[in-house]
């Protein structure tokens, strides 16, 4: 971006060019695209560099400078935190168990053993 901006003051002073900008025109037409060129993914990065850019005044060092110290700032906050645990996923099955003697004695009997298990697992 910074190199197209270049081409066009380049142009621009250029006094066989039809075409002339004006400096402040191309370096606030750069500094909004700047700006809008940082999507939700770099909210933070376009964020801390709102008041920066809100000035024309600002040089291509100084926006530079400021990207390279917020993005090291952000990788090392990143690298400070670490990577969260991933937590595995759990799953539960149950299945119905009938029998057709009718006895119901053993069916508690067997849910019973069924809840110890599955709270020795837990």
């Amino acid at each position: 971006m910074i190199g197209l901006k270049q081409k066009l003051l380049f142009q621009s002073r250029q006094a066989s060019t039809d075409i002339s900008y004006d400096h402040k025109t191309i370096q606030e037409v750069f500094l909004h695209t700047i700006y809008q060129g940082l999507g939700t993914k770099h909210a933070g990065l376009r964020q801390r560099l709102r008041p920066l850019i809100s000035t024309s005044q600002v040089t291509d060092e100084e926006i530079l400078r400021q990207v390279m110290k917020i993005i090291s700032d952000e990788n090392e906050h990143q690298r400070r935190l670490g990577q969260p645990p991933r937590q595995k996923a759990t799953q539960a099955h149950s299945a119905k168990v009938e029998t057709g003697d009718g006895n119901n004695n053993d069916k508690s009997q067997d849910t019973a053993s069924d809840n110890k298990k599955l709270q020795t697992i837990q």
